[in-house]
Protein backbone atom coordinates (compact mmCIF):
# COMPACT_ATOMS: atom_id res chain seq x y z
CA UNK A 1 0.00 0.00 0.00
CA UNK A 2 2.59 2.55 0.90
CA UNK A 3 4.11 2.09 -2.49
CA UNK A 4 1.11 2.52 -4.46
CA UNK A 5 0.58 5.64 -2.00
CA UNK A 6 3.74 7.35 -3.37
CA UNK A 7 3.30 6.28 -6.87
CA UNK A 8 -0.40 7.90 -7.31
CA UNK A 9 1.48 10.69 -5.40
CA UNK A 10 3.64 11.04 -8.45
CA UNK A 11 0.57 10.52 -10.71
CA UNK A 12 -1.21 13.36 -9.53
CA UNK A 13 1.43 16.30 -9.35
CA UNK A 14 0.41 16.17 -13.07
CA UNK A 15 -3.43 14.79 -12.78
CA UNK A 16 -4.74 18.79 -13.65
CA UNK A 17 -2.29 19.44 -16.72
CA UNK A 18 -3.16 15.91 -18.16
CA UNK A 19 -7.03 17.00 -17.14
CA UNK A 20 -6.94 20.21 -18.96
CA UNK A 21 -5.43 18.64 -21.76
CA UNK A 22 -8.20 16.00 -22.18
CA UNK A 23 -10.82 18.99 -21.59
CA UNK A 24 -9.18 20.77 -24.76
CA UNK A 25 -8.71 17.98 -26.81
CA UNK A 26 -12.64 16.62 -25.88
CA UNK A 27 -13.73 19.84 -27.36
CA UNK A 28 -11.35 19.88 -30.34
CA UNK A 29 -12.95 15.75 -31.07
CA UNK A 30 -16.14 17.00 -30.71
CA UNK A 31 -16.61 14.62 -27.39
CA UNK A 32 -15.10 11.56 -29.13
CA UNK A 33 -12.73 9.71 -26.45
CA UNK A 34 -10.75 7.61 -29.13
CA UNK A 35 -9.68 10.79 -30.76
CA UNK A 36 -8.78 12.59 -27.33
CA UNK A 37 -7.07 9.54 -26.26
CA UNK A 38 -5.07 9.60 -29.59
CA UNK A 39 -4.35 13.46 -29.06
CA UNK A 40 -2.99 13.09 -25.82
CA UNK A 41 -0.95 9.94 -26.82
CA UNK A 42 0.52 12.18 -29.58
CA UNK A 43 0.97 15.00 -26.82
CA UNK A 44 3.33 12.73 -24.47
CA UNK A 45 4.98 10.94 -27.22
CA UNK A 46 6.11 14.05 -29.50
CA UNK A 47 3.86 12.77 -32.79
CA UNK A 48 1.90 15.92 -32.83
CA UNK A 49 5.59 17.91 -33.53
CA UNK A 50 6.24 19.26 -37.03
CA UNK A 51 9.61 18.24 -38.41
CA UNK A 52 11.02 21.28 -38.01
CA UNK A 53 10.26 21.37 -34.67
CA UNK A 54 11.38 17.68 -34.02
CA UNK A 55 15.13 18.80 -36.21
CA UNK A 56 14.89 21.84 -33.81
CA UNK A 57 14.84 19.44 -30.15
CA UNK A 58 17.34 16.97 -31.88
CA UNK A 59 19.99 19.28 -32.39
CA UNK A 60 19.38 21.65 -30.10
CA UNK A 61 21.01 21.61 -26.23
CA UNK A 62 18.56 19.35 -24.46
CA UNK A 63 20.42 15.91 -23.07
CA UNK A 64 18.62 12.53 -24.80
CA UNK A 65 16.50 12.09 -21.59
CA UNK A 66 14.84 15.30 -22.47
CA UNK A 67 13.97 14.12 -25.79
CA UNK A 68 10.50 12.71 -26.59
CA UNK A 69 10.61 9.50 -28.36
CA UNK A 70 8.93 11.14 -31.77
CA UNK A 71 11.65 12.72 -31.55
CA UNK A 72 14.23 10.02 -30.98
CA UNK A 73 12.40 8.28 -33.99
CA UNK A 74 13.55 11.82 -36.21
CA UNK A 75 17.06 10.82 -35.80
CA UNK A 76 17.68 10.83 -39.67
CA UNK A 77 16.68 14.00 -40.06
CA UNK A 78 19.15 16.28 -41.99
CA UNK A 79 21.07 19.11 -39.38
CA UNK A 80 19.84 22.93 -39.70
CA UNK A 81 21.56 24.47 -42.11
CA UNK A 82 22.48 27.31 -39.23
CA UNK A 83 24.36 24.48 -37.80
CA UNK A 84 27.02 23.97 -40.74
CA UNK A 85 30.19 24.89 -39.15
CA UNK A 86 32.01 28.24 -39.80
CA UNK A 87 35.08 27.08 -38.71
CA UNK A 88 37.67 24.29 -38.27
CA UNK A 89 37.23 23.82 -34.45
CA UNK A 90 33.13 24.07 -34.63
CA UNK A 91 33.69 21.36 -36.98
CA UNK A 92 35.54 18.81 -34.92
CA UNK A 93 33.14 19.64 -31.53
CA UNK A 94 30.36 19.02 -33.96
CA UNK A 95 31.83 15.42 -35.03
CA UNK A 96 32.59 14.77 -31.47
CA UNK A 97 28.65 15.93 -30.53
CA UNK A 98 27.32 13.92 -32.93
CA UNK A 99 29.23 10.49 -31.11
CA UNK A 100 28.33 11.41 -27.96
CA UNK A 101 25.93 14.42 -26.99
CA UNK A 102 27.28 14.65 -23.49
CA UNK A 103 30.85 14.80 -24.79
CA UNK A 104 31.83 10.90 -23.34
CA UNK A 105 35.73 10.56 -24.20
CA UNK A 106 35.53 6.84 -24.14
CA UNK A 107 32.73 6.72 -25.97
CA UNK A 108 33.91 8.96 -29.20
CA UNK A 109 37.24 6.99 -28.84
CA UNK A 110 35.40 3.22 -29.22
CA UNK A 111 33.50 5.15 -32.43
CA UNK A 112 36.81 6.58 -34.30
CA UNK A 113 38.21 3.01 -33.39
CA UNK A 114 35.62 1.57 -35.93
CA UNK A 115 37.11 3.44 -38.86
CA UNK A 116 40.63 4.43 -37.84
CA UNK A 117 42.86 1.80 -39.37
CA UNK A 118 46.03 1.68 -37.43
CA UNK A 119 45.73 5.48 -36.20
CA UNK A 120 45.31 6.58 -32.72
CA UNK A 121 41.26 7.42 -32.40
CA UNK A 122 42.65 11.28 -32.07
CA UNK A 123 45.14 11.09 -34.78
CA UNK A 124 42.44 9.55 -36.87
CA UNK A 125 39.53 12.36 -36.45
CA UNK A 126 41.64 15.02 -35.84
CA UNK A 127 42.63 13.79 -39.69
CA UNK A 128 38.92 13.27 -41.03
CA UNK A 129 38.28 16.46 -39.89
CA UNK A 130 41.49 18.41 -41.16
CA UNK A 131 40.03 16.85 -44.37
CA UNK A 132 36.75 17.66 -44.23
CA UNK A 133 37.69 21.82 -43.31
CA UNK A 134 40.23 21.32 -46.43
CA UNK A 135 36.86 20.28 -49.27
CA UNK A 136 35.09 23.16 -47.65
CA UNK A 137 36.80 25.42 -49.90
CA UNK A 138 37.61 23.56 -53.24
CA UNK A 139 34.06 21.57 -52.54
CA UNK A 140 31.54 23.52 -50.39
CA UNK A 141 28.21 22.16 -51.60
CA UNK A 142 29.85 18.30 -51.00
CA UNK A 143 31.34 19.48 -47.87
CA UNK A 144 27.73 20.43 -46.51
CA UNK A 145 26.12 17.67 -48.36
CA UNK A 146 28.32 15.15 -46.33
CA UNK A 147 28.23 16.98 -42.77
CA UNK A 148 24.48 17.53 -42.80
CA UNK A 149 23.79 14.18 -43.41
CA UNK A 150 22.96 14.30 -46.60
CA UNK A 151 24.14 11.61 -47.97
CA UNK A 152 21.77 10.87 -51.00
CA UNK A 153 23.05 13.65 -51.99
CA UNK A 154 26.73 13.67 -51.74
CA UNK A 155 27.28 10.26 -53.58
CA UNK A 156 25.01 11.49 -56.19
CA UNK A 157 27.54 13.92 -56.71
CA UNK A 158 30.34 11.90 -56.62
CA UNK A 159 28.59 9.51 -59.27
CA UNK A 160 28.05 12.73 -61.71
CA UNK A 161 31.92 13.91 -60.89
CA UNK A 162 30.15 17.14 -59.62
CA UNK A 163 33.20 18.06 -57.10
CA UNK A 164 36.87 19.26 -58.92
CA UNK A 165 39.75 16.85 -60.02
CA UNK A 166 41.42 17.34 -56.61
CA UNK A 167 38.91 15.62 -54.77
CA UNK A 168 38.75 12.49 -56.56
CA UNK A 169 36.75 9.10 -56.23
CA UNK A 170 38.51 7.22 -53.47
CA UNK A 171 39.00 10.13 -51.18
CA UNK A 172 35.64 11.15 -51.78
CA UNK A 173 34.52 8.09 -51.11
CA UNK A 174 36.17 7.63 -47.83
CA UNK A 175 34.97 10.96 -46.54
CA UNK A 176 31.70 10.25 -46.96
CA UNK A 177 31.90 6.34 -45.41
CA UNK A 178 33.47 7.89 -42.17
CA UNK A 179 31.36 10.93 -41.41
CA UNK A 180 28.36 8.28 -42.52
CA UNK A 181 29.93 6.04 -39.79
CA UNK A 182 29.85 9.15 -37.34
CA UNK A 183 26.21 9.59 -38.02
CA UNK A 184 25.67 6.21 -37.08
CA UNK A 185 26.96 6.75 -34.01
CA UNK A 186 24.75 9.32 -33.64
CA UNK A 187 21.32 7.03 -34.37
CA UNK A 188 23.00 4.29 -32.04
CA UNK A 189 22.63 6.35 -28.73
CA UNK A 190 19.33 7.72 -29.92
CA UNK A 191 18.66 4.06 -29.92
CA UNK A 192 20.36 3.48 -26.41
CA UNK A 193 17.85 6.81 -25.11
CA UNK A 194 14.71 4.68 -26.36
CA UNK A 195 16.48 1.61 -23.95
CA UNK A 196 17.24 3.83 -21.16
CA UNK A 197 13.64 5.51 -21.34
CA UNK A 198 11.98 1.92 -21.24
CA UNK A 199 13.16 2.14 -17.92
CA UNK A 200 13.31 5.38 -16.36
CA UNK A 201 10.49 6.81 -17.92
CA UNK A 202 8.49 4.86 -19.76
CA UNK A 203 5.21 7.08 -19.88
CA UNK A 204 6.65 10.33 -20.43
CA UNK A 205 5.05 13.02 -18.45
CA UNK A 206 2.24 11.38 -17.56
CA UNK A 207 3.97 9.90 -14.61
CA UNK A 208 6.10 12.47 -13.09
CA UNK A 209 8.90 10.22 -12.09
CA UNK A 210 11.42 7.87 -12.61
CA UNK A 211 12.97 4.54 -11.73
CA UNK A 212 16.22 2.81 -11.81
CA UNK A 213 14.53 -0.15 -14.23
CA UNK A 214 10.56 -0.18 -13.96
CA UNK A 215 8.69 -3.24 -14.51
CA UNK A 216 4.97 -3.40 -15.82
CA UNK A 217 4.15 -4.22 -12.15
CA UNK A 218 5.28 -0.79 -11.78
CA UNK A 219 3.17 1.11 -13.80
CA UNK A 220 -0.19 -1.21 -13.23
CA UNK A 221 0.57 -0.45 -9.35
CA UNK A 222 0.26 3.34 -10.09
CA UNK A 223 -2.92 3.24 -12.48
CA UNK A 224 -4.26 0.30 -10.60
CA UNK A 225 -5.97 3.09 -8.01
CA UNK A 226 -6.66 5.62 -10.46
CA UNK A 227 -8.61 3.06 -12.78
CA UNK A 228 -10.46 2.20 -9.52
CA UNK A 229 -11.23 5.55 -8.36
CA UNK A 230 -12.15 6.50 -12.04
CA UNK A 231 -14.84 4.03 -12.54
CA UNK A 232 -16.04 4.74 -9.33
CA UNK A 233 -16.79 8.05 -10.40
CA UNK A 234 -18.15 6.83 -13.64
CA UNK A 235 -20.63 4.71 -11.72
CA UNK A 236 -21.65 6.83 -9.72
CA UNK A 237 -22.30 9.71 -12.15
CA UNK A 238 -25.86 10.19 -13.40
CA UNK A 239 -26.51 11.69 -16.78
CA UNK A 240 -29.50 13.03 -17.95
CA UNK A 241 -30.73 9.55 -19.07
CA UNK A 242 -30.19 8.30 -15.50
CA UNK A 243 -32.60 10.60 -14.15
CA UNK A 244 -29.77 13.35 -12.81
CA UNK A 245 -30.02 14.01 -9.26
CA UNK A 246 -26.91 14.48 -6.74
CA UNK A 247 -23.66 12.36 -7.27
CA UNK A 248 -22.36 10.18 -5.51
CA UNK A 249 -18.90 10.61 -3.95
CA UNK A 250 -16.66 7.63 -3.92
CA UNK A 251 -14.39 6.90 -0.68
CA UNK A 252 -10.71 6.18 -0.53
CA UNK A 253 -8.16 5.56 2.09
CA UNK A 254 -5.73 6.80 -0.27
CA UNK A 255 -4.51 10.60 0.27
CA UNK A 256 -3.54 11.23 -3.23
CA UNK A 257 -6.34 9.96 -4.74
CA UNK A 258 -8.70 12.06 -2.58
CA UNK A 259 -6.49 14.37 -3.85
CA UNK A 260 -7.46 13.76 -7.17
CA UNK A 261 -10.72 13.05 -6.61
CA UNK A 262 -11.23 17.23 -5.48
CA UNK A 263 -8.86 18.19 -8.68
CA UNK A 264 -11.34 16.13 -10.94
CA UNK A 265 -14.70 17.96 -9.17
CA UNK A 266 -13.27 21.21 -9.83
CA UNK A 267 -12.20 19.96 -14.04
CA UNK A 268 -15.78 18.59 -13.92
CA UNK A 269 -17.70 21.70 -12.61
CA UNK A 270 -15.24 22.99 -15.39
CA UNK A 271 -16.70 20.64 -17.87
CA UNK A 272 -19.95 21.78 -16.85
CA UNK A 273 -19.59 25.41 -17.27
CA UNK A 274 -18.00 25.55 -20.83
CA UNK A 275 -19.61 23.19 -22.98
CA UNK A 276 -22.96 22.34 -20.27
CA UNK A 277 -24.24 19.21 -18.51
CA UNK A 278 -24.48 16.91 -22.23
CA UNK A 279 -21.46 17.26 -22.82
CA UNK A 280 -19.70 15.48 -19.43
CA UNK A 281 -22.76 13.19 -20.28
CA UNK A 282 -21.60 11.85 -23.22
CA UNK A 283 -18.12 11.50 -22.17
CA UNK A 284 -19.27 9.67 -19.03
CA UNK A 285 -21.27 7.23 -21.18
CA UNK A 286 -18.49 7.21 -23.64
CA UNK A 287 -16.49 5.99 -20.84
CA UNK A 288 -19.07 3.48 -19.44
CA UNK A 289 -19.11 1.69 -23.10
CA UNK A 290 -15.16 1.50 -23.59
CA UNK A 291 -14.75 0.28 -19.84
CA UNK A 292 -16.47 -2.62 -20.81
CA UNK A 293 -14.96 -3.39 -24.18
CA UNK A 294 -11.55 -2.66 -23.23
CA UNK A 295 -8.99 -5.75 -24.51
CA UNK A 296 -6.03 -4.36 -23.76
CA UNK A 297 -3.98 -6.44 -21.87
CA UNK A 298 -2.35 -4.33 -19.49
CA UNK A 299 -5.68 -2.53 -18.59
CA UNK A 300 -6.37 -6.12 -17.61
CA UNK A 301 -4.30 -6.34 -15.39
CA UNK A 302 -4.90 -3.11 -13.87
CA UNK A 303 -8.08 -3.80 -13.32
CA UNK A 304 -7.50 -7.31 -11.13
CA UNK A 305 -6.93 -7.65 -7.54
CA UNK A 306 -2.84 -8.89 -7.98
CA UNK A 307 -0.83 -8.66 -11.09
CA UNK A 308 0.17 -12.09 -13.12
CA UNK A 309 3.47 -12.84 -11.99
CA UNK A 310 4.43 -13.36 -15.76
CA UNK A 311 3.50 -9.84 -16.52
CA UNK A 312 4.39 -7.74 -13.72
CA UNK A 313 8.43 -9.12 -14.45
CA UNK A 314 8.37 -7.90 -18.03
CA UNK A 315 10.52 -4.87 -18.66
CA UNK A 316 8.55 -2.19 -20.46
CA UNK A 317 11.10 -2.55 -23.21
CA UNK A 318 9.52 -6.12 -23.79
CA UNK A 319 6.23 -4.30 -24.66
CA UNK A 320 6.86 -2.28 -26.99
CA UNK A 321 9.65 -3.99 -28.57
CA UNK A 322 9.23 -7.43 -29.54
CA UNK A 323 10.31 -8.63 -26.10
CA UNK A 324 13.74 -7.26 -26.46
CA UNK A 325 15.78 -6.01 -23.19
CA UNK A 326 17.40 -2.87 -23.13
CA UNK A 327 20.68 -4.14 -23.46
CA UNK A 328 19.44 -6.00 -26.40
CA UNK A 329 18.37 -2.94 -27.85
CA UNK A 330 21.84 -1.27 -27.25
CA UNK A 331 23.21 -4.70 -28.90
CA UNK A 332 21.58 -4.36 -32.05
CA UNK A 333 22.29 -1.08 -32.83
CA UNK A 334 25.36 -1.69 -31.92
CA UNK A 335 25.67 -5.28 -34.41
CA UNK A 336 24.44 -2.87 -37.02
CA UNK A 337 27.13 -0.46 -36.70
CA UNK A 338 29.96 -2.78 -36.49
CA UNK A 339 28.21 -4.23 -39.88
CA UNK A 340 28.23 -0.71 -41.27
CA UNK A 341 32.08 -0.29 -40.92
CA UNK A 342 32.83 -3.49 -42.53
CA UNK A 343 30.47 -3.04 -45.58
CA UNK A 344 29.62 0.67 -46.04
CA UNK A 345 32.60 1.79 -48.30
CA UNK A 346 31.99 -1.19 -50.81
CA UNK A 347 28.56 -0.77 -50.60
CA UNK A 348 28.97 2.74 -51.83
CA UNK A 349 31.47 1.85 -54.67
CA UNK A 350 29.03 -0.53 -55.94
CA UNK A 351 26.19 1.73 -55.98
CA UNK A 352 28.82 4.54 -58.04
CA UNK A 353 29.44 1.97 -60.71
CA UNK A 354 25.68 1.16 -61.18
CA UNK A 355 24.75 4.59 -60.82
CA UNK A 356 27.17 5.39 -63.66
CA UNK A 357 27.20 2.14 -65.66
CA UNK A 358 23.17 2.77 -66.52
CA UNK A 359 23.45 6.80 -66.19
CA UNK A 360 20.94 6.41 -62.85
CA UNK A 361 20.80 8.22 -59.48
CA UNK A 362 22.73 5.98 -57.26
CA UNK A 363 21.18 3.84 -54.99
CA UNK A 364 22.35 2.29 -51.92
CA UNK A 365 20.48 -0.82 -50.58
CA UNK A 366 21.77 -1.35 -46.94
CA UNK A 367 21.80 -5.32 -46.80
CA UNK A 368 20.14 -7.24 -43.72
CA UNK A 369 22.49 -8.31 -41.07
CA UNK A 370 23.69 -11.75 -41.85
CA UNK A 371 26.94 -12.76 -39.71
CA UNK A 372 28.30 -15.28 -42.42
CA UNK A 373 29.25 -11.91 -44.80
CA UNK A 374 31.30 -10.48 -41.85
CA UNK A 375 34.79 -10.57 -40.73
CA UNK A 376 34.79 -12.21 -36.86
CA UNK A 377 35.73 -9.11 -35.17
CA UNK A 378 32.36 -8.10 -35.77
CA UNK A 379 31.49 -9.79 -32.48
CA UNK A 380 34.17 -7.80 -30.26
CA UNK A 381 33.59 -4.77 -31.70
CA UNK A 382 29.89 -5.15 -31.26
CA UNK A 383 30.78 -5.77 -27.62
CA UNK A 384 33.03 -2.83 -27.22
CA UNK A 385 30.31 -0.31 -28.63
CA UNK A 386 27.43 -1.55 -26.30
CA UNK A 387 29.64 -1.44 -23.29
CA UNK A 388 30.58 2.11 -24.09
CA UNK A 389 26.40 2.96 -25.07
CA UNK A 390 25.82 2.05 -21.53
CA UNK A 391 28.26 3.66 -19.95
CA UNK A 392 27.61 6.93 -21.42
CA UNK A 393 23.72 6.88 -22.76
CA UNK A 394 21.83 3.67 -21.58
CA UNK A 395 23.43 3.34 -17.75
CA UNK A 396 21.59 0.35 -16.64
CA UNK A 397 22.02 -1.16 -13.05
CA UNK A 398 23.60 -4.15 -14.57
CA UNK A 399 26.67 -2.58 -15.98
CA UNK A 400 29.59 -4.07 -14.93
CA UNK A 401 27.54 -6.63 -12.67
CA UNK A 402 27.61 -10.02 -15.21
CA UNK A 403 31.79 -10.01 -16.03
CA UNK A 404 32.37 -9.21 -12.14
CA UNK A 405 30.15 -12.10 -10.91
CA UNK A 406 31.91 -14.65 -13.29
CA UNK A 407 34.93 -13.25 -12.58
CA UNK A 408 34.80 -13.43 -8.82
CA UNK A 409 33.10 -17.73 -9.48
CA UNK A 410 36.25 -18.55 -11.69
CA UNK A 411 38.50 -16.69 -8.74
CA UNK A 412 39.76 -14.86 -11.30
CA UNK A 413 40.72 -11.06 -11.35
CA UNK A 414 38.00 -8.75 -13.76
CA UNK A 415 38.65 -9.09 -17.15
CA UNK A 416 39.54 -5.61 -18.38
CA UNK A 417 38.74 -5.57 -21.97
CA UNK A 418 34.92 -4.68 -22.35
CA UNK A 419 34.38 -5.61 -18.59
CA UNK A 420 30.75 -6.32 -17.45
CA UNK A 421 29.48 -7.27 -21.24
CA UNK A 422 27.10 -9.99 -21.37
CA UNK A 423 28.01 -11.67 -24.51
CA UNK A 424 24.21 -13.37 -24.15
CA UNK A 425 22.68 -10.01 -26.25
CA UNK A 426 25.26 -11.21 -29.09
CA UNK A 427 22.93 -14.56 -29.36
CA UNK A 428 19.38 -12.79 -28.79
CA UNK A 429 20.20 -9.95 -31.10
CA UNK A 430 20.99 -12.43 -34.09
CA UNK A 431 18.00 -14.60 -33.65
CA UNK A 432 15.85 -11.41 -33.60
CA UNK A 433 17.53 -10.09 -36.68
CA UNK A 434 17.66 -13.39 -38.62
CA UNK A 435 13.46 -13.64 -37.89
CA UNK A 436 12.94 -10.13 -39.04
CA UNK A 437 15.05 -10.64 -42.44
CA UNK A 438 13.84 -9.38 -45.78
CA UNK A 439 15.05 -12.54 -47.46
CA UNK A 440 13.18 -16.33 -47.89
CA UNK A 441 9.82 -16.72 -46.93
CA UNK A 442 7.97 -15.01 -43.92
CA UNK A 443 6.37 -17.91 -42.25
CA UNK A 444 4.32 -15.62 -39.33
CA UNK A 445 3.46 -12.55 -41.00
CA UNK A 446 2.29 -10.29 -38.71
CA UNK A 447 4.79 -11.19 -36.21
CA UNK A 448 7.38 -10.09 -39.01
CA UNK A 449 5.49 -7.13 -39.47
CA UNK A 450 5.84 -6.06 -35.96
CA UNK A 451 9.69 -7.12 -35.68
CA UNK A 452 10.57 -4.97 -39.00
CA UNK A 453 8.44 -2.26 -37.41
CA UNK A 454 10.71 -2.73 -34.33
CA UNK A 455 14.00 -2.99 -36.16
CA UNK A 456 13.29 -0.02 -38.27
CA UNK A 457 12.90 1.94 -35.21
CA UNK A 458 16.12 0.95 -33.46
CA UNK A 459 18.19 0.36 -36.77
CA UNK A 460 21.26 2.73 -37.28
CA UNK A 461 19.79 5.42 -40.06
CA UNK A 462 22.14 4.93 -42.63
CA UNK A 463 19.61 3.62 -45.41
CA UNK A 464 17.43 6.42 -44.74
CA UNK A 465 20.24 8.85 -45.33
CA UNK A 466 21.32 7.36 -48.54
CA UNK A 467 17.40 7.30 -49.33
CA UNK A 468 17.50 9.70 -52.16
CA UNK A 469 19.12 12.84 -53.78
CA UNK A 470 16.68 16.11 -53.25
Amino acid sequence: MAAEKNLVRLLSVNFVRLTREVLVALSKTGFDIDQTVSRLQDSIWGNDLTPEQMRTLLFGPKGWDDLQMAVLTARYLALPADRLPVTREELETLCRWLMARDGNETLIDTCVRGWAGRDTPLDALTGLVDELWAVRRTDPEFFAAVVRGQHALALAMIAEHRMLPMLDDDRAIRILTRMALIWAAFDCQATAARARRTMTNPMGWLVNGAAVRMRASTLVSVFRPIDRALRQFVDAYRTSGDGGGAQTRPKSRLSAVQDIRAKAADQANHLHATDGPFALDTVVREARVRSIQTANPFLEQVRQDKTDGAFGNKQMSQFWYADLLPLQIVGLAAMRLAQMEQQLETLLRGAIARAREADAQPQVSVPDFHDQTLRPSWKGRSRALADALRSAVLQDADHYSVRKSRARAAGAGEMPEYVGHDDQFIDVVSSFLAKTSRSGPVADGPSWVMRRRVFEELDVAVGKRFLRAP
